[in-house]
């Protein structure tokens, strides 16, 4: 999910759901590829170019994103052998993320489990003949995804 179209949907009062993705290796971050965060907030900032801190909250999927947290941080002994989470770089389980507006830094995530997506399934296929259609509708429905707008 591009930068852009997370500042949009913040603007638009949905804090959308990220599985970030190799980008955030690449900038000064402190989230690791396949950590899940909700955005929660963003300041804009213009120096020489526009670019953009994103607040992420990775308290929704705390068990998941400390199983998949890199030990990169240095000890005492100057090892590296300590998550994100084992410092004072995360604080109520939120982080700041400096991206520009292009970045593409993951993709929506719906946090679903098969039993949720299921629930929502039948609940949209009653009025639908098509079966196929009626199980896209209530996966998009469930992901928070209408009309092609991500939520």
């Amino acid at each position: 999910m591009k930068v852009l179209d997370i500042i949009k949907s913040v603007d638009a009062g949905k804090l959308p759901l990220i599985k970030f993705n190799k980008k955030v290796e690449e900038i000064d971050s402190n989230i690791d590829i396949n950590m899940i965060g909700r955005i929660v907030s963003y300041q804009e900032h213009n120096l020489d170019d526009v670019y953009y801190v994103l607040t992420v909250d990775l308290g929704e999927h705390i068990a998941h994103n400390k199983k998949v947290a890199k030990a990169n941080y240095f000890d005492a002994n100057s090892n590296p052998v300590l998550t994100v989470f084992e410092t004072n770089f995360i604080k109520n389980n939120k982080t700041d993320l400096y991206v520009m507006p292009t970045d593409d830094i993951g993709e929506a995530y719906s946090g679903l489990t098969f039993n949720e997506w299921w629930t929502a399934f039948v609940n949209n296929s009653s009025n639908i003949v098509n079966v196929k259609y009626a199980a896209e509708q209530a996966w998009n429905a469930a992901k928070g995804v209408i009309d092609n707008e991500t939520v």
